[in-house]
């Protein structure tokens, strides 16, 4: 397993695979919604202009294993925040049953 710094260097040099930077527009972003993201499909992209320049983000589905996810990329492509954005449904459906009484189920 690499370290975290190696880690991160790789992650950077498969993400500087675009060399246009991002300027806020779908001309300059390398997904559209229906693509795939990590084996995923994309649901629907966001723009914003930040302090720090331009971001887009994505969200994902979710499945069985994964939750519904938006990533948000840096104007250079970099992936700068990742957050879950509902919990997966096998697993919300499992906790409500707990909740319920035996015999309402």
């Amino acid at each position: 397993m690499p370290k975290s710094s190696e880690a991160r260097k790789l992650e950077h040099l498969s993400s500087s695979i675009n060399h246009e930077r991002f300027d806020g527009t779908m001309k300059t972003c390398p997904f559209i919604t229906g693509d795939l993201y990590e084996g995923r499909k994309i649901l629907g992209i966001s723009m914003a202009k930040t302090g720090y320049g331009w971001n887009y983000s994505l969200v994902v589905e979710g499945d069985d294993t994964h939750v519904r996810t938006r990533f948000t990329f840096s104007d250079k492509h970099d992936l700068i925040f990742t957050k879950p954005l509902a919990p997966a449904a096998s697993r919300l459906n499992k906790d409500i049953e707990m909740k319920l009484p035996n015999n309402a189920v």
